[in-house]
This record gives structure tokens, C-alpha cells and sequence, in this order.
């Protein structure tokens, strides 16, 4: 959790209360290798930080496997079109190595982000770096 709570103080303060809430949310997860999180068509409804491991999105493009992005340790995760819009997504998700997981739905992200200011600011600028890297 502390590495979580690092990389959010990287874009915002973190209050006791906010701590606190995001122990009792949070989803703590060990995947094998080749694990599916989440595939195309599926609604993605969490947002995902990797303690330890690797992550691939990729999708598929006239039956051939794209690779979309790479996700590694220190890092959050989500499809980003799903998770934002509930919508389907279109990629999938596969841990490339064993991955120590953390988990927050999309619920209790979108709460934490209105009760919680400086959760609010850590999303919205979280959120506008990895449009930009999107780009």
C-alpha cells in the first residue's frame, strides 16, 4: 500500500481519512503469468496500480495480436475508453509475469474522487499525463 500511496503523493496531498478509505477499498491481488484481467468486449470497471509484475494491453487487428501499451511496477492501469466511459472495451488486459495487484472499482474511484478532494486532483492530473502520453 505504500507504494500506492506514494505514487498518488506524486499528484496530490494524501489526508489520514483519504489513507484510511483507500485501505478499506482497495483490492489486493496475486496473479500468475498469463492471467487475463479483462477482455475485449468485457465492461472494465477497475483501476489497477502494480506493486510488483507486468502488464500488457493489446487488442486484436484483423486476427493479428497487437501490443497497445506496456504497464510496470509503480504504475497504474485501467482500459482506459472502458474503465472512463463504461463502455466495452476493446483490448485486453494479460499479466506478463506474476503481478502483485492493487484494485479500486469504479464506484468507489468516482467516490473517493468527490469525497476526497485531493483524490480529485490526483485523478483529474493522473488522468490528463496519460492522455497526453496517449497522444
Amino acid at each position: 500500500m505504500e507504494q500506492l500511496l506514494r505514487q498518488i503523493r506524486e499528484y496530490s496531498t494524501v489526508s489520514p481519512a483519504l489513507e484510511t478509505e483507500l485501505e478499506k477499498v482497495v483490492e489486493r491481488k496475486t496473479y500468475p503469468k498469463k492471467t487475463k484481467l479483462l477482455e475485449a468486449d468485457q465492461l472494465c470497471y477497475q483501476f489497477h496500480f502494480i506493486q510488483k509484475g507486468l502488464v500488457r494491453s493489446f487488442y486484436y487487428h484483423d486476427g493479428k495480436d497487437t501490443t497497445y501499451w506496456f504497464y510496470a511496477e509503480d504504475g497504474f492501469f485501467t482500459s482506459w475508453y472502458s474503465f472512463f466511459l463504461q463502455q466495452p472495451s476493446f483490448e485486453y488486459l494479460e499479466t506478463l509475469e506474476e503481478s502483485e495487484i492493487l484494485s479500486i472499482n469504479y464506484t468507489d474511484y468516482q467516490t473517493l474522487a468527490v469525497q476526497f478532494p485531493e483524490f480529485g486532483t490526483f485523478a483529474r492530473l493522473f488522468t490528463e499525463i496519460e492522455c497526453a502520453a496517449i497522444d
